[in-house]
């Protein structure tokens, strides 16, 4: 994943985007990482609510980790790097309807396990 990363951030714009090796690979990261590697911020106030997993667990890593923020609602979902300091920056996935569900159902999954709902 790292590799493709530095690969897309020295591509030219328009960024490459809905990387198919790209999305499967995060798919698994997304999966392996526990729940208390996840965070849920709410609504984002520009297109539905906000989470962000992080490679390390946030509580022992103070930001010095490879950290990916989700944009999502019921029907998509874009990822793109957690580091923007709150400015637009290309997604390097941007997934609707039937193509975001997977995600969905992962970060669905994770948020329960988040707010203390599953075990």
């Amino acid at each position: 994943m790292k590799d493709y990363l530095d690969k897309w951030h020295k591509a030219e714009s328009p960024k490459p985007v809905n990387d198919e090796k790209f999305i499967a690979d995060f798919i698994d990261f997304m999966k392996d990482k526990p729940a208390d590697h996840y965070e849920f911020t709410g609504e984002n106030h520009y297109c539905g609510y906000t989470a962000v997993v992080y490679e390390d667990n946030p509580n022992y890593c103070m930001g010095r980790t490879l950290a990916f923020e989700f944009a999502y609602d019921s029907d998509f979902v874009k990822v793109f790097t957690a580091n923007h300091n709150g400015f637009w920056t290309p997604e390097y996935i941007s997934l609707k309807g039937d193509s975001a569900k997977p995600m969905l159902e992962i970060l669905f999954e994770k948020y329960k396990s988040w707010g203390g709902f599953v075990l």
